[in-house]
């Protein structure tokens, strides 16, 4: 590796956003390979490990586990012999997920709507407290 391409963890953490421990785990968990050592004994990273932070950092945000992230790093590489509908079947399978989990938030919203637009606030005990009650036992009145 050239010099001028050296960074350190530190470095690599400001520069990509992620923390150094998380970068650390990422080593251990097998989605960045083991950096270099300087004499040193410090790490030092390339733009590889960047350029592959920022795609783990991107598919996090769109709810990719560390697993799915490692087979699409995996399926990246030039000599893999993935095809594109593969990453199409992962990426559908989000879409769904995020479909349901929008409708899930809907749902509860129009719940704490409901909830809040029902409680009788000021000094009312709690034992009287619609949200308190159903969230112990169902019960809404």
């Amino acid at each position: 590796m050239d010099k001028k391409t050296h960074i350190t963890i530190g470095k690599l953490s400001e520069k990509s956003g992620v923390s150094t421990d998380t970068i650390r785990y990422y080593e251990k968990m097998g989605v960045l390979g083991k950096p270099e050592r300087a004499a040193n004994g410090y790490r030092v990273y390339g733009q590889e490990a960047l350029r592959i932070l920022n795609f783990v950092r991107r598919a996090k945000v769109m709810n990719f586990t560390l697993e799915e992230i490692k087979e699409l790093l995996t399926m990246s590489e030039d000599d893999h012999p993935s095809v594109c509908g593969d990453i199409l079947t992962m990426v559908e399978s989000k879409v769904s997920a995020f479909r349901q989990k929008i409708e899930d938030t809907k749902i509860a919203l129009k719940s704490l709507e409901r909830f809040a637009d029902d409680c009788p606030g000021g000094q009312v005990p709690t034992k009287h407290c619609p949200f308190i009650n159903y969230l112990g036992n169902g019960e809404t009145k």
